[in-house]
C-alpha cells in the first residue's frame, strides 16, 4: 500500500512521517531522527518500528537511544547531567538538542500521574541545588548570603522583579 505510513523491503524504504511527528529510526546501528515528509531510505541496515517509532514534535522529552531533546516550558528549569557535570538548563524558545551517551535528565521524586510534571522544577524557587550548582534567588525584601570561591558574597534580589 503506498499511502501507509512506512513499506518497502530489501534496503529500499519509504518513510511517510504525519505532520507534527517525528520518526525515529536506526541505520548503521545510529539512532537517526525524520521530520514531517516523506523519505526514501536506501540502506540494508536501516530499521523502523511502526507501532512505536512516530513520536508528537510537541512532547517536552523525546529521547532515542543517544539523542535528546528537551522543552523546558516557561516558569520551569531541568536538572541534566553530561557525563560528570551537572546542568540546569532554563526555559528558552528553542529546545534543547543532545546527542550524548552520557546526557541523563534528572526526575523529580513524584507521585503524580503525569509523567511529564515530574521532568522541570520550578523555575521560582528561592534554593535549587543540583550536584556542584547552587542557584539562589532571593525575594524581593531579602538578601543571600553565601561563599563563592572561599569569598564571601552578598547577592540581592534580581531586578527584574521575579
Amino acid at each position: 500500500d503506498k499511502t501507509a505510513p512506512y513499506f518497502g523491503a530489501y534496503g529500499k524504504y519509504v518513510l511517510n512521517v504525519p505532520a507534527g511527528y517525528f520518526a525515529k529510526a536506526l541505520a548503521k546501528n545510529q539512532p537517526i531522527l525524520f521530520g514531517e515528509g516523506p523519505h526514501v531510505i536506501v540502506d540494508s541496515t536501516f530499521q523502523f518500528h511502526l507501532d512505536s517509532g512516530f513520536v508528537s514534535q510537541i512532547e517536552p522529552y523525546i529521547q532515542h537511544s543517544t539523542i535528546h531533546i528537551l522543552r523546558v516550558p516557561a516558569g520551569k528549569v531541568a536538572k541534566a547531567w553530561i557525563g560528570t557535570e551537572p546542568k540546569i538548563l532554563e526555559s528558552q524558545r528553542e529546545p534543547y538538542v543532545f546527542n550524548d551517551p552520557q546526557f541523563k535528565l534528572v526526575k523529580q521524586d513524584s507521585n503524580t500521574s503525569d509523567k511529564n510534571s515530574s521532568l522541570f522544577y520550578d523555575a521560582t524557587t528561592r534554593y535549587i541545588e543540583h550536584g556542584s550548582i547552587k542557584r539562589i534567588i532571593p525575594h524581593t525584601g531579602e538578601v543571600a548570603i553565601t561563599y563563592k570561591n572561599g569569598i564571601l558574597d552578598i547577592i540581592n534580589p534580581p531586578q527584574d522583579s521575579r
